[in-house]
């Protein structure tokens, strides 16, 4: 994805380039294809629960956001003389109970927290709800000779949706239909 956003980076700055009338003209990409992948080398993997220290005084922890496969959360443990801060920052987090994905984990206590929060004035609803709320659109389009179009623009909602998909079809819920 890094690699891919360099390109989209690329075309951005070349296409800005091209209309000339940017104020900001020569547009430079943040960062390159190139770079992408240079900064690759310099990439060091860790599991989740393998707390290590990136620099004295400070501890890095990563768990289970939950969101997607490899999503993770950060718990940040900086040790100032005899003060100690615990900061947890988090991107996406995911919801409990999905099929796919394992549940968020919990974190225990925090000084401060920096999170995500695209969604956060709305409730979610039941995931039994939303499982008959699809089922229920896909069978009144059938009964119609329609189509359904399912917009998916994220990797976990998608993963959701084919694994809703596929347990309704195998639980023939859904009626026999030419797209499935």
């Amino acid at each position: 994805m890094l690699v891919d956003s360099g390109h989209i980076q690329e075309r951005e700055a070349e296409y800005l380039n091209r209309r000339k009338n940017h104020r900001h003209a020569p547009v430079e990409p943040l960062y390159t294809m190139c770079d992408a992948v240079e900064c690759l080398n310099y990439f060091r993997g860790t599991g989740d629960h393998r707390p290590f220290r990136p620099i004295p005084g400070v501890t890095v922890e990563f768990l289970d956001a939950g969101h997607i496969l490899g999503s993770a959360l950060s718990v940040i443990t900086i040790q100032n003389g005899k003060k100690t801060i615990r900061l947890v920052f988090t991107g996406d987090l995911g919801r409990p109970g999905l099929p796919v994905i394992r549940d968020p984990e919990r974190i225990r206590g925090a000084d401060y927290l920096i999170s995500e929060s695209t969604y956060g004035g709305r409730l979610r609803h039941a995931l039994a709800d939303v499982e008959q709320e699809l089922l229920d659109v896909i069978v009144r389009t059938a009964r119609r000779g329609g189509k359904v179009i399912v917009p998916a623009f994220s990797v976990g909602r998608t993963q959701e949706i084919v694994y809703t998909l596929h347990r309704l079809t195998l639980s023939g819920k859904i009626p026999d239909c030419p797209f499935l």
